[in-house]
């Protein structure tokens, strides 16, 4: 199982490119571990799933459950709070 480590800590930069370049690194570290069979087999233990991708999967992903939600609602007659 991998140790997290850091090599370096810099200050974040509010440049967006930078930003956004920081989240990639992040998320490909996040999903080389999250490949691993014994974080997998943990996490799969406490009933989590396993979905690693990009953070533009996720925001897709998101987007798709709460249209979904947002549809049920409809169909219940449920308003969003005020």
């Amino acid at each position: 199982m991998h140790r997290l480590q850091v090599t370096r800590v810099r200050r974040p930069s509010r440049h967006p490119r930078a930003a956004q370049a920081a989240r990639d690194l992040i998320a490909a570290d996040i999903r080389t571990i999250a490949a691993e069979s014994e974080v997998v087999a943990r996490l799969s233990a406490t009933g989590q799933v396993v979905n690693p991708g990009s953070p533009s999967e996720f925001a897709a992903a998101l987007a798709e459950q709460r249209a979904a939600v947002a549809e049920i609602g409809k169909v219940l007659g449920i308003k969003p709070a005020q």
